[in-house]
């Protein structure tokens, strides 16, 4: 089947860890705790997978559409026998904040609760249009990237009641398609990911955001054989899917003149489009980097301590 995105769990009962593997009406559970022999411990072909992410110990599967399926919701307690729990509104992208808050992307950006009830996420907010791609919450922080309409900026509140507030909006004309992105640790530099880019429009723009009512461009990069998917950001390093490229990962540290600090190429494609490197996870406790590719899941470990650029090197430790 197509292989989509990538996310990761921990069991804190047993600290083994686990990659989520999507593909769209299905996904696979890997155990990566020995990076060098994984294998899959769980499958379903009955949960869509095209997008997933965890809360606690439930994983929240969207179909990448509304449509008439409906999001799937998994009990992980035990990961190596989930057991599906509830259904939700599906979307063709979501983003879960530390706080319990369930960001879904198109159509529009809805807002649900998870605290009440995980297994019944409650309606709380919805922007009301039909556009809308992915979204990225850091904080209080919202980046609402909106496909076609531009990228906005939020800050929410859940103290007494939920409320966005709007801080500012980016539209550029370089920029075909809003898709996904991330911003530095200082929260200063906003990066955005434009997957309908075509050579020689950038694939990255990145924008000062220190006032977020008046954002201000930095900086781009474009690869004129491959097509960015989506971008985070721990440190001084935003690590990509970057389909036919595979995992590239750029040094960020001036984000006004980002460059290539590693890269290992995942797939045998070598043109612009949606073939190759599909997702990217990167925040598992161990350090490793999972990569969803339709060759593969790699697993990679970065050592970002090299002397130079030019002498650092990453390689699979399986697939």
């Amino acid at each position: 089947n197509f292989v989509t995105d990538v996310w990761g769990y921990i069991d804190p009962a047993t600290q083994k860890e686990y990659a989520i593997v999507g593909a769209f009406g299905a996904i696979e559970i890997i155990d990566v705790t020995d990076p060098y022999n994984p294998y899959k411990v769980a499958a379903f072909d009955t949960v869509p997978g095209f997008d997933m992410k965890v809360w606690q110990n439930y994983l929240y599967c969207v179909t990448g559409g509304p449509g008439v399926n409906q999001g799937k919701i998994l009990d992980l307690t035990d990961p190596e026998n989930p057991v599906q729990a509830g259904t939700f509104n599906s979307a063709h992208n979501i983003f879960i904040s530390q706080d319990g808050f369930l960001f879904a992307e198109y159509p529009g950006l809805i807002i649900y609760d998870l605290n009440p009830d995980p297994l019944n996420p409650a309606y709380m907010w919805g922007s009301g249009t039909g556009d809308g791609h992915d979204a990225t919450v850091i904080g209080d922080m919202v980046f609402d990237f909106h496909g076609w309409s531009g990228t906005n900026i939020y800050q929410y509140t859940a103290e007494s009641s939920f409320t966005m507030n709007l801080l500012g909006t980016i539209n550029n004309p370089q920029i075909t398609y809003h898709h996904s992105g991330w911003i530095t640790e200082d929260g200063n530099y906003l990066f955005i990911c434009d997957e309908l880019a075509t050579h020689p429009s950038p694939d990255i723009t990145v924008w000062d955001i220190s006032d977020p009512s008046e954002p201000v461009k930095v900086d781009e990069y474009a690869d004129p054989d491959a097509t960015i998917h989506n971008l985070y950001i721990i440190g001084n390093y935003a690590y990509t899917s970057y389909y036919a490229a595979g995992l590239r990962i750029f040094d960020v540290s001036d984000p006004t003149n980002i460059k290539v600090a590693a890269h290992y190429d995942t797939s045998p494609s070598n043109e612009e489009g949606f073939d190759g490197a599909f997702g990217v996870y990167v925040f598992s406790p161990s350090g490793n980097i999972f990569v969803s590719d339709q060759t593969g899941l790699y697993i990679f470990k970065f050592d970002s301590l090299a002397t130079g650029i030019d002498d650092i090197n990453i390689q699979p430790a399986d697939f």
